[in-house]
């Protein structure tokens, strides 16, 4: 396979700095650790490699609940250590390291590259799919350093070594004991025809197949959170739904998830609107939290495996975000809720291909403008039809943007996916359900 990751600035400064490990970081970090002086770790000079999409993500991902209350912050920190030099180029972090950005890859190039390895995206999802072609082509690229993926996202931890792939687990820095995490790490590239019959091998065993349903979408009653509703404050929605895990036998299963409608959220000062899933001041008694899952399988639920659980419980948390079809799942928000967040990527895609940076002022003063009704159709229609691109762009942007509105979840459908259970636990539940 062809490489689409532009890494000769990165192997210009690790054959000029020779930095003692290179740590590509997923989107989790940057998120939940934005105070990038606080990236301490017990290795000289390591090299934090920031994939293209950390760059963009942490403003378009405001609305999705588990990350919101970080995320204005990291895209802050971000911005300040662009201004600090070229992130592209490399900039070094005195007592910290060196960190360099990863160029955005042509879509086409990408999208060929998803493609190809359509069973590792339905296995592992798109983004952790990138991560995983990033890492191939930096241990081709240069195969003498040290390289892992830095995640505090256990379910991603296990992909990565399913495939082969050195990740380092941790859940804040100041990150010690970094070189042995790193020691015995191959440094060959990736075989992804190995693994992609890895996969398929391994499919009656450790890739469960799960299909859910919507079968309700309505406004929490007030009552829930123990009073009546903040004036001002979003409410609170709840998707309900099936499902059925398919093993030995079908395991049954009932799901609901609490989330707001997505709007362009307020930049000037504190973020407000969805919180962070699960954090206590958030949490009312009794109440209940946008972001936080519930999931029932009844008297079964302690045959399925404490990995498959997470997993689940990440695909349906997925669901709330608005254009949650870039990981191949629907979405529960409504069509306005797509549309806002869409073209709040498409402008900032577009911007990020023509500068270093976003200009956090330009982007304040596009969510203000779209956030009327009127002014968004027409932005839509301009960004669309009329707008300066070439014709491939342009059909590009047509495409997804029908694919992002294809992904709304209607009442009574159904989608399939699949899961990897690296510990296989729910092979004899026939036996024992029998028994």
């Amino acid at each position: 396979m062809n490489a689409i990751f532009d890494l000769g600035r990165i192997k210009k400064l690790i054959g000029a700095e020779h930095p003692a490990a290179a740590l590509i970081i997923d989107t989790g970090t940057v998120m939940n650790i934005p105070d990038l002086n606080g990236w301490k770790t017990s290795s000289d000079n390591p090299l934090f490699i920031v994939p293209c999409p950390q760059k963009m993500e942490p403003p378009l991902l405001k609305g999705y609940s588990e990350i919101y209350g970080n995320s204005g912050a990291a895209s802050g920190d971000l911005a300040g250590l662009c201004r600090d030099g070229r992130i592209l180029e490399g900039i070094y972090q005195d007592r910290i390291g060196w960190f360099i950005g990863v160029p955005v890859p042509e879509r086409e190039l990408l999208e060929a590259q998803m493609k190809l390895l359509d069973l590792v995206v339905k296995t592992f999802g798109q983004f952790n799919t990138r991560l995983m072609v990033l890492a191939r082509e930096m241990q081709r690229a240069v195969p003498g350093i040290p390289l892992a993926i830095l995640t505090q996202n256990a379910s991603l931890g296990q992909a990565l070594e399913f495939v082969g792939i050195n990740s380092v687990l941790f859940s804040n820095f100041t990150l010690c004991g970094l070189e042995k995490a790193l020691s015995g790490v191959k440094t060959g590239w990736l075989d992804w025809d190995e693994i992609l019959r890895d996969i398929q091998t391994s499919a009656d065993k450790n890739l469960i197949q799960v299909e859910m349903s919507l079968t309700s979408r309505s406004a929490a009653p007030v009552w829930i959170n123990g009073g009546e509703q903040d004036q001002g404050q979003a409410p609170i929605l709840m998707a309900q739904g099936t499902g059925v895990v398919h093993a030995s036998t079908d395991l049954r299963f009932n799901w609901t998830l609490p989330y707001k409608a997505w709007d362009f959220p307020e930049i000037k000062g504190e973020a407000k609107g969805l919180t962070q899933a699960g954090r206590e001041s958030d949490e009312k008694a009794g109440g209940i939290t946008p972001g936080r899952l519930y999931l029932d399988f009844g008297s079964a639920g302690h045959l399925v495996s404490a990995g498959l659980m997470k997993a689940l419980m990440s695909k349906i948390r997925g669901c709330a975000f608005p254009l949650s079809y870039i990981q191949d799942i629907p979405t529960v928000q409504d069509p306005l809720s797509v549309i806002k967040q869409f073209m709040l990527y498409e402008y900032a895609y577009s911007e990020r291909n023509q500068q270093d940076d976003l200009n956090r002022d330009a982007l304040a003063d596009f969510e203000s403008n779209l956030r009327h009704t009127e002014n968004l159709m027409n932005w839509t229609y301009y960004w669309l039809r009329n707008r300066e691109a070439s014709q491939r762009d342009a059909d590009v942007s047509l495409g997804d943007f029908l694919h992002a509105l294809r992904s709304c979840w209607n009442i009574g459908e159904t989608f399939k996916f699949t899961l990897l259970d690296n510990e296989a636990e729910i092979g004899p539940i026939k036996e024992e359900a029998e028994g």
